[in-house]
């Protein structure tokens, strides 16, 4: 092919991947920069306005959960270097769930530096059957690739990171092997429990997505309660969001700068209260469906 007509070529698929819907969530992605920070202790965020990314000083190397959306490794790998850590410390990363926006930075930090990445069981599998479930092909690239995960996290496991002692739990419903783990953090002073919740959104509750997946009887949505269910007594300090909107972290950080010494994210309620929300909107949902 002539290059000029090559380039028309990628003039033309460039306009048709922007006139897409999800093409604001791989397009000018910088604009969702978060200057990072520490929330308590050896726990800080490293993720954008829209994904969240955690990372946690386990004393014998760094722990990242999630990592960021397609597009975005260059922005994460800026974050960690401005929160004072080295990327090439990055000895694990934790999966919230499989979907494209969570698991970017992934495979970079594998080749990179050898990272080992973590993943649960039921989503590494889906994987390997049905690929096109992790949404990969929503990427604004097709060299993103799906890989095999290191270690694929089964349901009660209790794994350790260096110092980091996390308890995990299979919470299927946005996908299958959404993962919720709890473990302590500290300022060196004081112990905070933290809890996670791998994934929240409807978007793969909706009924014409799960009738094309084969759910039939949206067994998927009484999963996603029983999910929520199984972990919603848990003690928890600190809630971290796997979206920035599922804790108000902009909000809370806001908070912080303007109030030296005040930390909204030490909120024994909030874990209990956004869970019951989130069960109260998905039965909302449901009666909408049948109305």
């Amino acid at each position: 092919m002539p290059i000029k007509d090559d380039y028309a070529s990628y003039l033309k698929r460039q306009k048709q991947f922007q006139e897409k819907p999800i093409a604001k969530y791989w397009t000018e992605q910088e604009a969702r920069y978060v200057e990072p920070f520490q929330i308590f202790g050896n726990l800080y965020y490293v993720g954008d306005s829209w994904v969240c990314v955690h990372l946690v000083d386990t004393g014998d190397g760094l722990l990242l959960f999630d990592a960021g959306n397609c597009g975005a490794e260059a922005m994460l790998i800026h974050s960690i270097w401005e929160m004072g850590f080295r990327p090439q410390d990055v000895k694990w990363i934790i999966l919230s769930h499989g979907h494209v926006d969570h698991f970017g930075a992934a495979p970079f930090f594998r080749k990179m530096f050898g990272t080992k990445i973590y993943l649960g069981q039921p989503d590494a599998e889906m994987f390997r059957t049905a690929p096109e479930q992790s949404m990969i092909q929503e990427s604004s690239s097709c060299m993103d690739m799906l890989f095999e995960a290191d270690h694929e996290i089964e349901e009660g496991e209790i794994l350790i990171f260096g110092n980091t002692s996390i308890q995990f739990y299979l919470v299927p419903g946005h996908t299958r092997g959404c993962i919720s783990c709890f473990f302590n953090v500290t300022d060196g002073i004081s112990v905070k429990r933290a809890g996670y919740y791998g994934g929240f959104g409807f978007n793969t509750l909706q009924k014409d997505f799960l009738l094309e997946i084969g759910d039939i009887k949206l067994e998927a949505r009484k999963v996603y309660l029983n999910s929520i269910d199984k972990v919603i007594s848990q003690k928890v300090d600190i809630f971290m969001g796997n979206h920035a909107s599922n804790v108000n972290l902009l909000k809370k950080r806001q908070y912080m700068l303007e109030h030296p010494g005040k930390n909204p994210f030490l909120d024994s309620e909030s874990w209990r209260n956004y869970l019951e929300q989130k069960k109260q909107e998905l039965l909302d949902l449901e009666k909408s469906d049948n109305l």
